[in-house]
């Protein structure tokens, strides 16, 4: 199947499954071109934000073209990026009290890496692995590993790691119940067709105080309302649901989790698509949009890096952020998995959203 045979299906809310919408916004795909307009609506009766009509299931995998970022490979995240400095930015972070505000300021908080309680026994599923870097973080820290990834091609970059990968969806894995004491997802719930089956397999796949970590775009940020129908989070046709802090909070209460936690990710990457892709509607012959958007789809230049830090992390510290890590614990029979919560320490592993999602 190519991209201009996507077949579009009208759904009801893939939340509360009311028929009644309205239309929210048309946004294009400004960062892999694939032709057509794509409507976002607000359910009338829940509020939540979709696709409507959305890519049918079988004509999902072709709206990932082959140059899609997060199945090629790693880009250098801001933790990453850090320590690898020139000289003068060395001489700086030996200033008393700076290296630990550097530190500070560059840690995006992207992903979150837990020890494993039982090192060794300790079982880690990550749905939407790509190319497998975070695993491979993981089982050096000393879990055991596997990944779920519907790309063939990112799955064999995974497996060529060492990492056992299942080609497929989560509903086609067949995993077992209780068998995974964590389980990750890295920018991939807002792909995901039926949000609730799959945070549902989720829980029923963790152990009773096992641990859920997602990330997804943050429909109530200050990118959004400044970028409108350009902002990135929309990222049609790829992403089929929006979500905001509270309303994923709700979610997964009602699918069984507690102690859910936010983190608000200090990074503006998105800002970087969200102006490419107002420049390229309005600007149709400038070479700049087109420049802007090659730099968020690669490595970020150190420059641009830097200056970022500070408005990246007021924006995280204001709830603002374009990007959200949400870390969430089944329930123990008793109490209520506080043990399992406390050992799942936020850190960087030096990936920012290395999932299938974007």
């Amino acid at each position: 199947m190519t991209i201009a045979d996507l077949e579009l299906i009208t759904i009801p809310c893939p939340i509360c499954g009311s028929d009644r919408d309205r239309p929210l916004c048309v946004a294009r795909d400004y960062v892999y071109s694939v032709p057509g307009e794509f409507r976002f609506v607000r359910c009338e009766a829940c509020g939540h934000v979709f696709l409507n009509p959305r890519p049918s299931d079988a004509s999902l995998l072709a709206c990932y073209p082959a140059s899609y970022g997060p199945h090629l490979g790693a880009s250098p995240s801001s933790s990453e990026l850090a320590p690898r400095r020139p000289g003068w930015k060395r001489s700086l972070g030996t200033v008393t009290g700076l290296r630990r505000l550097l530190r500070y300021l560059g840690d995006e908080r992207a992903t979150v890496l837990p020890a494993p309680p039982q090192p060794g026994e300790s079982r880690m599923l990550e749905i939407g692995c790509a190319h497998g870097g975070f695993l491979e973080r993981a089982a050096a820290l000393g879990w055991i590993v596997d990944g779920i990834e519907p790309s063939e091609a990112a799955a064999a970059q995974a497996e060529r790691r060492g990492i056992p990968v299942f080609v497929g969806r989560l509903d086609q894995a067949e995993l077992a119940p209780q068998s995974r004491d964590c389980i990750a997802s890295w920018m991939v719930l807002e792909h995901v067709p039926d949000p609730l089956a799959f945070l549902s397999l989720a829980h029923r796949t963790l152990t009773p105080g096992g641990v859920l970590a997602v990330s997804v775009p943050n429909a109530a940020s200050l990118e959004r309302w400044m970028f409108g129908r350009y902002w990135q989070g929309y990222d049609p046709p790829r992403h089929l649901q929006v979500f905001s802090a509270s309303e994923l909070r709700r979610v997964l209460h009602r699918v069984g989790f507690s102690e859910v936690q936010v983190i608000y990710q200090a990074g503006i990457r998105d800002s970087y698509a969200g102006l490419a892709a107002w420049g390229m509607a309005h600007f149709p012959q400038a070479r700049w949009p087109r420049r802007l958007m090659e730099i968020f789809r690669g490595e970020t230049p150190r420059w641009l890096h830097w200056i970022s830090l500070l408005p990246a992390r007021l924006l995280a510290v204001s709830g603002l952020a374009g990007r959200i890590t949400v870390v969430a614990v089944r329930p123990r029979n008793t109490v209520a998995g506080t043990a399992a919560e406390n050992r799942f320490e936020a850190s960087p592993v030096g990936f920012d959203a290395v999932g299938s999602g974007d």
